[in-house]
């Protein structure tokens, strides 16, 4: 197990821009040096829905809160950059943008990838929202925006990596809500007869985040885990879950996940077409690692189509789930030798050769995947026979003793097994 993780916060980012474009007159700034303002909130999804919402309580009984210990950097249309701090209100505030293209950074509270970001603007639930990429960022002679108005221009910025979110700033007002999670995801498996130990090479995990599929890295026996950037992959709120493809002759036959913070708590597992899926709002905390145990047994047996019969005609026993087509065509010496209702002194013939041994005459002949059995007048005894061999070839056994002519069933299957 890896070590215990670290409290991490998670946060999303509400960035709005807009603002005002001066009319163009004679002797009037143009419209190349219209601006706007953008304004980012940042704040820790206590409760994982992706959204913003203070009235949620999660399970560890915390809710949602802005968060306000860190720096935004924003890199407008022009190339310049530009960083602040929060206001009263808990908010980044950057007044002045140059109105078109431009991109926020956001950070994790720890150094590196600590965390997993996502764009959720105007989404209304998990399913909406977006995994944004991870970007290293590193700047010279940038613009620091204190929250009086006054400025620093000679501002120097981190050699970091930060989430990039895009967005336009226009003289309309626009909204962009930004998310941070940092959940994690590990997966064992194990067989169905022996639970508690852990195997390898019995099938292969996947994890998901909505439709962001991640390769699973097998750490210790039976023990997956993501790789990420710096250590194991970060994961948002989302359509969370894993499939598993088992090895030829295994199947799944349960998945149960549980929280690693409090191993007493157990996540509702749903099964979907080989997706087995859970809500991240059941996880013990925002920060939570979801541990999920894969079981895995041997494939059932193919299923065998049942016999079927010629309408009209009358159906001979069935042992075994098989039909009986017994053949009575006197042979030499008077004796009843049943076949498949052909002529047996044929079938000798076209075997080429008629074997006696104990008192039993074994007629082989060609005929693909047969089971054999005795039956003396009024009993049906089961006896012994040759097994099928790779040509597809067989004996079918005939009685014979000096008082009473036994006769013989030649049984048509589809396995080739005795039963």
């Amino acid at each position: 197990m890896h070590p215990a993780l670290k409290k991490i916060a998670v946060a999303a980012v509400v960035a709005t821009a807009f603002g005002a474009v001066a009319p163009v007159v004679a002797g009037s700034a143009s419209a190349a040096d219209a601006t706007g303002t953008v304004t980012v909130t940042q704040f820790d999804d206590r409760y994982p829905d992706g959204l913003f919402d203070t009235t949620l309580v999660a399970p560890d009984g915390r809710t949602d809160e802005k968060r306000t210990s860190s720096y935004v950097y924003l890199h407008d249309v022009n190339g310049k950059w530009w960083a602040t701090n929060t206001n009263a209100s808990g908010d980044y505030v950057f007044p002045n943008i140059p109105v078109g293209a431009a991109q926020v950074y956001v950070g994790g509270p720890n150094s590196g990838v600590s965390a997993a970001f996502f764009d959720a603007t105007g989404a209304t639930g998990v399913a909406d929202l977006e995994r944004l990429p991870d970007e290293s960022i590193s700047f010279s002679n940038g613009t620091f925006i204190f929250q009086d108005g006054t400025t620093i221009d000679t501002l120097s910025g981190p050699s970091s990596v930060q989430a990039e979110a895009s967005l336009t700033v226009t003289a309309a007002s626009q909204s962009k809500l930004i998310g941070m999670s940092a959940f994690k995801a590990g997966v064992q498996t194990v067989l169905a007869d022996d639970p508690e130990t852990l195997v390898t090479g019995y099938g292969v995990p996947t994890v998901y985040s909505n439709s962001d599929s991640f390769t699973t890295v097998e750490w210790q026996t039976g023990n997956f885990y993501v790789a990420g950037t710096d250590g194991e992959a970060y994961f948002f709120p989302s359509r969370f879950g894993i499939t598993v493809e088992p090895v030829e002759g295994y199947v799944v036959t349960n998945v149960e996940a549980r929280s690693s913070i409090d191993q007493t708590r157990t996540l509702p597992v749903t099964e979907t077409d080989g997706f087995y899926g859970v809500d991240l709002v059941g996880a013990a905390s925002y920060f939570d690692r979801i541990d999920f145990v894969v079981t895995l047994d041997v494939a059932p047996p193919a299923p065998v189509d049942p016999p079927t019969t010629t309408p009209g005609t009358t159906t001979p026993p069935v042992v075994g789930g098989t039909n009986v087509t017994p053949g009575a065509t006197p042979a030499a010496g008077g004796k009843a030798l049943a076949a498949t209702g052909v002529d047996a002194t044929a079938s000798v013939v076209a075997a080429g050769a008629l074997l006696t041994v104990g008192g039993f005459a074994l007629l082989r002949r060609r005929a693909p995947q047969w089971r054999y059995e005795r039956a003396d007048p009024g009993v049906v005894t089961p006896y012994a026979s040759p097994i099928m061999s790779p040509s597809m070839e067989c004996f079918c056994v005939i009685g014979v003793s000096s008082s009473t002519i036994g006769h013989t069933r030649c049984l048509w299957t589809r396995s080739g097994r005795l039963s």
